[in-house]
């Protein structure tokens, strides 16, 4: 039996975690169609007003939905698309709110939508993200042929009203058969995405650094998410078989994930978790239920592995915290104790109380990994 606490230095460390605190949510009908809100995503302007656009799924037609002073207005924005061409809401300069889809980028001009080709040929799959200076950068997804489809990805990006002509970023066999992607830009103006196209090819990360685009391919996956930490690296990602976002507040909710959180030195935390919820942000990230996390062994880095359950995280601060039981495995000791805190930064984890430990003397461990 160790102290009611115990401090637990990490070499190189990276979690977070958390109970969640009781949130009550205001729910508000907007469109009484039974059909409606598939695929919405939503926007705040500098007012804090919602923009959101959504897909009617018995005809196709795409929806816009704001409120003002306690009232929803809702109007069309583009008819019958396919179901699958699900929209990235964005808020331009001056509050003006836009959205891309099926590689066109659709802005609010007055009552009505003006409609610009993003010059991606993205037929399938589009998305789009704001830069600081304003600029727009966007990818789409699209395909050609029959049989062996080729399937393509393009970017290109929006200066003062015109896109750029588009990049070719891939163009291999494919066919987008459940396209997903997402994007944000940094603080430099460099766009980062995380792009699936089917359950058979691989979730890749995407990013633009000194004007070149790098792929990095991850784990297989559908449907994905990313965000960046204030110094513009990325934060974390993750992956499922079932993602869904909420239309009122843009969240994300992922069944049976599988992600990858990055500490302050930039290691992979590769997890796993019943379901995990991520606000739209991606300052917060909600894992429930079993949660396993594993740091693999690197040059100066010992591997660790972490099993609890219902446990926030805070990506972009790098911390955690939980009131659930937790073990900490480490070479050479098994921590375990009830409530647990964690600070990414400082490579410290704190076992908060009923605290025990398994020590093996330094003669009985094995050889510690080539560095």
């Amino acid at each position: 039996m160790f102290p009611r606490a115990l401090l637990v230095a990490l070499l190189v460390f990276t979690v977070f975690v958390a109970p969640a605190a009781a949130i009550d949510w205001q729910i508000e009908t907007i469109d009484v169609i039974h059909t409606s809100g598939f695929r919405a995503s939503l926007a705040l302007d500098s007012q804090g007003t919602p923009h959101i656009i959504y897909l009617v799924q018995s005809s196709g037609d795409f929806r816009y939905a704001t409120r003002v002073s306690g009232a929803w207005s809702v109007q069309l924005a583009h008819a019958h698309l396919d179901s699958r061409m699900g929209p990235t809401t964005v808020i331009l300069p001056g509050d003006v709110p836009a959205f891309s889809a099926a590689g066109d980028f659709f802005v609010r001009t007055g009552p009505s939508w003006l409609n610009e080709d993003m010059g991606t040929d993205g037929f399938w799959c589009s998305t789009a993200a704001v830069g600081p200076d304003g600029a727009v950068q966007g990818i789409s997804q699209g395909s050609f042929g029959s049989g062996a489809y080729i399937g393509f990805l393009n970017a290109a990006e929006r200066h003062e009203g015109v896109w750029s002509e588009q990049k070719l970023l891939m163009n291999t066999v494919f066919y987008p058969l459940q396209p997903s992607e997402s994007m944000i830009v940094d603080a430099n103006g460099n766009p980062h995405a995380s792009v699936t196209t089917t359950n058979t090819e691989p979730l890749r990360y995407w990013h633009r650094e000194n004007g070149v685009w790098l792929s990095e391919p991850l784990s297989l996956g559908l449907w994905s998410s990313i965000a960046l930490d204030a110094q513009g690296n990325l934060s974390f990602q993750t992956v499922g078989p079932r993602l869904a976002r909420r239309g009122e507040d843009g969240s994300i909710f992922v069944t049976t994930p599988d992600y990858v959180i990055y500490d302050g030195n930039g290691h992979e935390w590769k997890g796993k978790s019943d379901t995990a919820w991520v606000n739209k942000e991606g300052t917060l990230m909600q894992l429930d239920g079993h949660v396993e996390m594993h740091r693999q062994a690197a040059k100066g880095v010992e591997p660790v592995d972490v099993v609890t359950r219902n446990l926030t995280t805070w990506p972009k601060d790098k911390k955690m915290e939980t009131a659930e039981p937790a073990t900490i495995v480490q070479p050479g000791s098994i921590l375990r104790g009830i409530g647990m805190r964690g600070d990414l930064n400082s490579k410290v984890l704190e076992l908060l109380s009923d605290v025990h430990a398994t020590i093996e003397s330094k003669d009985k461990r094995r050889p510690a990994e080539a560095q």
